[in-house]
């Protein structure tokens, strides 16, 4: 658009010149800002069928084509590909993060995913029952300033210092209050978040769980796995998520290499089962960690996942391992960042003389 380029408006024998401005979209529109001061006039537009009512950095919109971006990236795009503490992000602070970015922020959210044990006493008798979940979760977030009272100090400067810490906080704790609100209203037990879990998923983890109910392995699994190995002359193995009695009844039926996650696994007894299972029928296991098993003491004294932290997860849970007398171990450590991954194998490879064991499953979203 030149510089140049104006529309002129003739009122009573009089023009006035006034800029065409452009948007990103390419559209443009006549800046009418300053009719009424020039003219004493205004315009009338029902409906603001033909006006823009202001200029937006954010967010652009086009019905008719059927268009809507939000900083400048197609809402399908970020639909289709993005994630949503990404997205958050993006909204929060106006650009996608790097995956450095991404990484830090993911960590600050899981961190607070817990409700401080003063907050707790409201689900039990602090509302009643006939209250609205919105109502109780209002009431909540405002309170959440009273345990953390440096954040919300009312100093601009000293408050912008802890934004980003504070907005992950509140991020994450809506999530939880939104669901103890949701079983206090309907007389369930509340379920507290779980570490190994993702957003989205720890939200209906806490929102429909049953904590008394215990899930059996289904028989069909266990005739699975014999019928495989009996149809295979190669080893088989059996990648185990969370259930250590998946990877019991594998190890009972003949399986000859158990992948495990013992952050995800969960109690050190389940664990030493699983060892003490494998050892028995001369099964090799794999201790595997990733950036979302690393125990919070570790994340604490290292300042997030770092490869120093994921390495010093590893190590431990391979402990427990050779205290049960079992050696017969690789390792294998992943993190989103490709730099991690390689500095911890570089890391554990001084420490340790196990087998090391390169698995990339993971993979990141829409980042810059």
């Amino acid at each position: 658009m030149s510089e140049s380029e104006k529309a002129v408006i003739t009122l009573n024998g009089k023009s006035f010149d006034f800029p065409v401005v452009g948007g990103t979209e390419g559209n443009k529109a006549v800046d009418i800002s300053t009719l009424r001061s020039r003219t004493g006039y205004i315009t009338l537009d029902e409906g603001l069928a033909n006006t823009g009512s202001c200029k937006s950095s954010i967010t652009y919109i086009d019905g008719e084509k059927g268009k809507l971006s939000y900083r400048g990236i197609p809402i399908e795009v970020i639909a289709a590909n993005s994630t949503f503490i990404e997205t958050a992000y993006l909204i929060i602070y106006g650009n996608l993060p790097t995956r450095k970015e991404m990484s830090n922020f993911s960590q600050k959210v899981l961190r607070n995913a817990s409700l401080h044990e003063g907050m707790m006493h409201f689900f039990d008798g602090g509302f009643p029952f006939t209250a609205h979940p919105m109502a109780i979760l209002s009431s909540l977030l405002n309170s959440v300033g009273c345990y953390y009272p440096y954040m919300v100090t009312n100093q601009r400067e000293q408050d912008l210092e802890h934004f980003d810490d504070a907005a992950a906080l509140l991020l994450s704790k809506v999530r939880t209050i939104a669901a103890m609100a949701y079983r206090m209203k309907n007389g369930l037990p509340l379920i507290y978040p779980k570490r190994d879990l993702g957003y989205s998923q720890n939200f209906l983890h806490m929102m429909f769980n049953t904590p008394c109910e215990i899930k059996p392995i289904s028989p069909v699994l266990a005739k699975a796995v014999d019928k495989i190995k009996e149809q295979i002359a190669i080893p088989l193995i059996a990648d185990i998520h969370f259930n250590y009695k998946l990877a019991l009844m594998c190890a009972e039926r003949g399986i000859d290499a158990l992948r495990i996650n013992p952050g995800n696994i969960g109690e050190r007894k389940n664990v030493e089962m699983v060892v003490d299972a494998a050892k028995a029928r001369g099964a090799v296991i794999r201790v595997g960690v990733n950036s979302g098993s690393v125990e919070k003491r570790l994340l604490d004294q290292y300042g997030g996942p770092t490869p120093q932290a994921m390495v010093e997860s590893a190590l431990g849970h391979v402990r427990i391992l050779e205290e049960h007398g079992f050696y017969d171990t690789k390792i294998s450590i992943k993190s989103s960042s490709v730099l991690n991954t390689i500095e911890c194998y570089r890391l554990l490879s001084q420490r340790c003389d196990y087998p090391l064991h390169l698995g990339v499953t993971e993979a990141g979203g829409v980042l810059r």
